[in-house]
C-alpha cells in the first residue's frame, strides 16, 4: 500500500522492488491492481454546530448539532491497472489524500 498524505497535490513517483538481504535490484513484471481513493472519490462535510458554554438544562450536550455530516462526493473507488516493467520499475501517480 502506498499513500500519498499530501492533501493538496498528487505526485508522480518511480517504484521499484529491491531485494532486502542483498539490496540488489528484482524484477517484477506483470499487471499490477491500483485502486484509488482520495480526495476526489470522498470528502466528509462535518455537520453544523453550536457551542454553548453553560447547558440549558442539567445533563445536556454543551455543543449542539444543528445539521448532520455529509460526504460529497461518496464513492466509488477508481480501479485501473497498470503493467511493470522488466527493469522492475513503475512509474505510480499518488492521488491527493483527503
Amino acid at each position: 500500500m502506498i499513500v500519498n498524505r499530501d492533501q493538496q497535490e498528487t505526485h508522480r513517483d518511480h517504484i521499484s522492488f529491491k531485494k532486502e538481504t542483498d539490496h540488489e535490484a528484482s524484477s517484477f513484471v506483470g499487471k499490477v491492481d491500483i485502486a484509488t481513493f482520495g480526495k476526489d472519490q470522498y470528502h466528509w462535510h462535518p455537520g453544523d454546530t453550536r457551542f454553548v458554554a453553560h447547558a440549558e438544562h442539567a445533563g445536556e450536550f454543551s455543543v449542539v448539532a444543528n445539521t448532520k455530516g455529509t460526504a460529497d462526493p461518496d464513492g466509488p473507488i477508481v480501479h485501473t491497472n497498470q503493467i511493470a516493467g522488466k527493469d522492475g520499475r513503475m512509474i505510480c501517480q499518488l492521488h491527493r489524500s483527503w
